[in-house]
């Protein structure tokens, strides 16, 4: 943890083995963070104010960009050598499902449709 205005590191957030973390979505409760950890081919769940990790999810190969719904009920990664994008339900922690996407997907956004 940084402090954004000091620019002083508060505290360090023990990962898990094997992760390298590259991406982060924060829920719309400003209390928890999703970290995409890379080669470890996970994503973490870390509580904020406990400065832990509550839970991992395993995703694809090498989860990198992220982003979540508005409500923050879904969590989407992008898993570039995997050629997908891992759908989390937040609320169960669970893969809910896989969508393929072709090469090397890097990132993700979520935008509004247009009618």
């Amino acid at each position: 943890k940084v402090d954004a205005v000091k620019h002083d590191v508060l505290g360090t957030i023990q990962m898990p083995d094997g992760a390298k973390p590259m991406g982060l979505a924060l829920m719309p409760d400003d209390r928890h963070l999703w970290v995409a950890n890379g080669r470890a081919g996970t994503v973490s769940l870390v509580d904020l104010e406990a400065d832990s990790v509550i839970a991992s999810v395993k995703v694809g190969t090498r989860p990198w960009g992220m982003t979540l719904l508005p409500d923050g009920s879904s969590l989407y990664v992008a898993n570039g050598p995997s050629g997908d994008v891992s759908v989390i339900n937040t609320a169960t922690r669970q893969v809910a499902r896989t969508i393929p996407t072709g090469e090397l997907p890097w990132g993700a956004a979520v935008g509004h449709a247009v009618r």
